[in-house]
């Protein structure tokens, strides 16, 4: 019996601090919390954003995973990192909800060119109001 009121306290302690910190996340909980993109990638993907939101909204999903492997990028100018790390990935795909498509497209169109060259981190967490 001990042992099960335990696990009880244990798993509200665990809802509770879940419901504490999920307002203040612009995502969903299986979404991409940052994402990152050279120009080229963040062009096609605001250009595809409008069909990613048609693709979501058929599906019924709360969520998808946007996929742009097929988007062309520049691959080989430099990294901004000094030569002992290697450079950060690009997000050639990642989890996102209605939200976030549209914040980061909208992050996207509101920035300068230059600022996403070679390598920008959206941060959807905090850039992104919450819903």
């Amino acid at each position: 019996m001990h042992a099960t009121r335990l696990i009880r306290i244990c798993l509200l302690a665990l809802l509770a601090s879940v419901a504490a910190v999920a307002p203040a996340l612009a995502l969903c909980a299986a979404c991409n919390a940052t994402v990152r993109l050279d120009g080229h990638l963040a062009a096609c993907f605001a250009n595809r954003a409008p069909a990613e939101l048609k693709a979501l909204a058929d599906t019924g999903k709360s969520m998808l995973i946007v996929d742009l492997n097929d988007c062309a990028t520049r691959g080989s100018l430099p990294t901004g990192n000094d030569g002992d790390t290697p450079p950060a990935p690009l997000d050639l795909r990642f989890a996102a909800d209605a939200a976030g498509i549209r914040c980061l497209a909208d992050l996207i169109g509101a920035m300068d060119d230059a600022a996403l060259d070679p390598h920008h981190e959206f941060d959807l967490t905090t850039d992104c109001p919450a819903n």
